[in-house]
C-alpha cells in the first residue's frame, strides 16, 4: 500500500477544503465544496461523456454526465456529507456568485441503498446570465460501495437511467 492510499483510506471520499484554504471567499466557508462532492483520489470505476454537438467548453470538467463507483472507507462519511449539504442550501462565492442547493431525495430504506440527490444552481449577483446554470448530483450507498452521479442541466433523466441501472447491477452481485 503506498502513502497516498493509506492517507485516503479513513474517509468517505469527498474533498473538503478547510475554511482557511478557501481562496474564493465562500460564505459560509464550509460550503465551498458542495458542488464538488465526489470520490477521493482512487475511484474503482468511472464513466463520463460529453455531447460532441455542444459548443466547445473550456471548463476544466467538460463532461455532461459522469458516474463513478468507489469503495466506501468510512460508513459515517455519507451522513457527514448529507449534513454538510443541509447546512449549505444557499451560499455565495467571492460576493460574485450565489449558489442554491435543493435536496431532491434523502431516502434510507431498510432493505435498499441509501440515496441522496441534489440540484445546485449557480447565479451571478450581477444578474449576468452567462454564468447561470444547474448541475445535478446523485449518490447511493450500498454494499460498502458509493455510487456518485453528476449531470449538467438537461441531462438529469439520462443520468437517472444510467445511475439506476448501475445500482441494480451492483445489487444483483
Amino acid at each position: 500500500m503506498d502513502g497516498q492510499s493509506r492517507k485516503d483510506s479513513g474517509r468517505f471520499g469527498y474533498f473538503r477544503q478547510q475554511p482557511f484554504r478557501d481562496r474564493f471567499g465562500d460564505d459560509p466557508a464550509e460550503c465551498s465544496n458542495v458542488g464538488e462532492l465526489g470520490i477521493g483520489s482512487s475511484p474503482a470505476a468511472e464513466v463520463s461523456g460529453h455531447n460532441p454537438a455542444d459548443p466547445p467548453d473550456f471548463l476544466p470538467d467538460p463532461q455532461d454526465i459522469r458516474v463513478t463507483l468507489a469503495r466506501e472507507y468510512n460508513h459515517h462519511g455519507f451522513d457527514t456529507m448529507i449534513d454538510l449539504v443541509s447546512r449549505c442550501s444557499r451560499f455565495t462565492s467571492g460576493g460574485l456568485l450565489i449558489y442554491t442547493v435543493r435536496v431532491l431525495e434523502d431516502s434510507r430504506p431498510p432493505n435498499g441503498p441509501q440515496r441522496f440527490r441534489i440540484l445546485k444552481t449557480t447565479a451571478a449577483v450581477s444578474g449576468d446570465t452567462s454564468v447561470a446554470g444547474t448541475v445535478y448530483f446523485s449518490y447511493a450507498q450500498t454494499s460498502r460501495l458509493v455510487l456518485i452521479g453528476y449531470a449538467r442541466d438537461g441531462n438529469e433523466e439520462l443520468l437517472d437511467t444510467v445511475f439506476d441501472n448501475t445500482l441494480r447491477r451492483i445489487a444483483s452481485r
